[in-house]
Order: C-alpha cells, then sequence, then structure tokens
C-alpha cells in the first residue's frame, strides 16, 4: 500500500476515534468556566457591595456602594426563588448599577448568560452593557420603558429593537475576537438574536443598571443564574473542522496519480 494512501486511512480511523471522544465529552455536558447565583452562601448578609459569590467572577461592585437598592428576595415569574434584586424607587437613588468582572476575557465560542427580568414604568429605563478591561463599553442593550424600544449600540452605532419585558435569558456568544451574536429568549416567538461588531474587545466585564426617571417611577431588574460555559463548538462542528483538515493533509501526502482522481 502506497504510504500517501496508508496516511489517509490512518487520519480517517484517528478522526472516528475522535469523534468518539468528542460525543462521549458531550454526553458528560459541558462544565461551567463561571457561574453563581443568590443561593451561594457568600450571600448570607445580603447582596452587598463586593461580595463575591460562585466561580470565575470577580466582587460585586455595586453604586451606591450603600444604602436600599440591593436585595435578593423573591420575584415575579421565579416563584419563592430568590434572586439578586436592583431597584430604583423613590426609596432610593435616582439610578443604580450593578457591575461585575470575569477571572478573565470572555474568548471566541464562550457565551456570557444573564437570567433577568426588567420591570419598570414611565420614564424609567434598565441595561444590560459588556465593558473590555478598561471600562470601556463594548455593547449595551435597554432603554426606557416608556417608549417600548429598547437600543443596541455597537461598532456600527445604535440601532433600535423590541424589548421583552417578561423574563429571558440574555446571552452574549462571542463567534469571532470582536464580533458577537446577543440573544434575548423568552421561550416564545418574540425572541431574537442580534449580530455585530464590539466597539472595542475584549469582554471582561458587565454591568445592569436602572434608573427610574423621576419621582413617580420606578424601574427594577431581577436576575438569577450568571453562567459563563466553556466555549461552545459542538461535537458535529469539530468534527467538519477535522475533517476539512484530514482532506487537507491526504492531499497533501497522496501521489499525483490519486491526487488527480
Amino acid at each position: 500500500m502506497h504510504s500517501g494512501v496508508r496516511t489517509a486511512i490512518q487520519l480517517r480511523v484517528a478522526l472516528a476515534a475522535l469523534a468518539i471522544a468528542l460525543l462521549l465529552t458531550s454526553i458528560a455536558g459541558a462544565a461551567s468556566l463561571a457561574e453563581d447565583d443568590p443561593s451561594d452562601p457568600a450571600y448570607a448578609a445580603g447582596w452587598l457591595d463586593a461580595s463575591n459569590g460562585g466561580t470565575g467572577f470577580g466582587p460585586w461592585s455595586l453604586t451606591p456602594s450603600t444604602g436600599p437598592g440591593f436585595t435578593i428576595e423573591s420575584c415575579p415569574t421565579y416563584g419563592d426563588d430568590p434572586v439578586f434584586v436592583e431597584s430604583s424607587t423613590e426609596d432610593t437613588p435616582q439610578a443604580r448599577n450593578a457591575e461585575r468582572a470575569l477571572e478573565g476575557a470572555l474568548e471566541v465560542g464562550q457565551s456570557l448568560t444573564i437570567d433577568a427580568l426588567v420591570t419598570g414604568n414611565g420614564e424609567s429605563s434598565a441595561w444590560i452593557e459588556f465593558l473590555t478591561g478598561d471600562g470601556t463599553t463594548a455593547l449595551s442593550y435597554g432603554g426606557p420603558w416608556l417608549d417600548y424600544t429598547y437600543h443596541v449600540a455597537d461598532a456600527s452605532g445604535s440601532r433600535e429593537v423590541q424589548p421583552i419585558h417578561d423574563r429571558a435569558t440574555h446571552t452574549l456568544h462571542m463567534t469571532t475576537p470582536s464580533s458577537y451574536a446577543f440573544t434575548v429568549d423568552d421561550g416564545t416567538p418574540y425572541s431574537y438574536t442580534i449580530r455585530g461588531e464590539l466597539i472595542a474587545a475584549p469582554i471582561r466585564s458587565f454591568r445592569i443598571g436602572t434608573s427610574r426617571g423621576g419621582d413617580t417611577f420606578f424601574a427594577r431588574a431581577c436576575f438569577g443564574q450568571l453562567t459563563v460555559p466553556e466555549a461552545s463548538e459542538t461535537p458535529l462542528a469539530a468534527l467538519g473542522t477535522l475533517a476539512a483538515l484530514t482532506r487537507r493533509a491526504a492531499r497533501r501526502r497522496a501521489p499525483r496519480a490519486i491526487r488527480a482522481a
């Protein structure tokens, strides 16, 4: 058997073995690089500035750092489960921000998911921002309640999107070092995905903000789990990449007659 043909066969056998390994890995489930939820013992004394539950995240930075407005309690659609609740009401300062850094940067294939419910009235606003290590806003999503529109701001500018005022997962997925897909999914046909280029990269933190906009208005953001799973390339996608590499390697190693066939 010609050495080029033998090499191609060996590569295909190795690919089949890797397919089995990838399938077993998929069945076992991917680990999370970062995760947190309000039931962590770190929040036994409440949701406080510099509190740090879960793994893979840095401590919370809450603004203002003292006073009411950041609690752990129940929220509509979450049942009796405790969630992080950020409120801007007549009893709190007009605007509030909860910011948190990742221990590393979001890489290609990785996602950050925030399970959140935003409520409000009148001129109140709520937003989610994703930031670089120096605090530059790379992507923002949100806006005023009264307009019934949110805005997404990225490298291409600002554009309107339909807000979802029910509980939804908000997932930022990195498709290249500077491009993203942002999905808002409430389990209905109104769910959508926005794609574009970041203003700056890489993403190293996120910020959730609320503003009541006036003395008679309120804004509230409830959010439960925060998750950053491992890179999400599926076994089939990985196999496709490896198959392409195998074909290229076989062509490079095959004799001219086989290559022409």
